[in-house]
């Protein structure tokens, strides 16, 4: 775990910079007095001298002479792989399907849950019971007139009898 300084947090930066010798005179005597005072700076400074010190005593690597074709033919290469790929390889897809799956069977089970939990509405309960009878039996069409006047002919007997006076 890399800690930083508690003075200057920014310190770690400014101290790369220090050891490249691009900083500022300003900036470079204000490292200097801190390394003077902060021990958890000056072992980074240290370290930093150290890789330094190691890559500059290290052998400048030169490339073999077809180093460059044979990097640009990979490239190729795996550019020419990506294009021939089939357009369906079920690795590509992960859990996709999966759940695709688990929201479509969820949404079919609150479908048949909602379904069975809707209350039932009896005729008796409709307002207009009339109209819900004829929507079920067509038969009743046809006799729209005597079933509208229903009231009337439960009163029959009471009627007639007020005929005959």
């Amino acid at each position: 775990m890399k800690k930083t300084c508690n003075i200057n947090p920014k310190m770690n930066q400014l101290l790369s910079a220090f050891a490249d010798g691009h900083l500022s005179e300003k900036d470079r005597s204000l490292v200097v007095r801190h390394l003077e005072a902060c021990d958890l700076c000056r072992d980074e400074y240290a370290a930093i001298q150290s890789i330094d010190r190691l890559l500059r005593k290290s052998e400048e690597l030169e490339p073999s002479a077809n180093f460059a074709d044979s990097f640009w033919r990979k490239v190729d290469a795996m550019e020419a792989a990506k294009e021939r790929k089939a357009w369906f390889n079920w690795r590509d897809w992960g859990f996709r399907p999966v759940w695709a799956a688990a929201a479509a069977t969820l949404v079919i089970a609150s479908g048949v849950f909602l379904y069975h939990r809707t209350p039932f509405r009896a005729l008796d309960d409709a307002g207009d019971s009339t109209g819900l009878l004829i929507a079920e039996d067509i038969d009743l069409y046809d006799d729209f007139e005597v079933v509208q006047h229903l009231e009337l002919l439960e009163q029959w007997e009471t009627i007639s009898s007020m005929e005959e006076i």
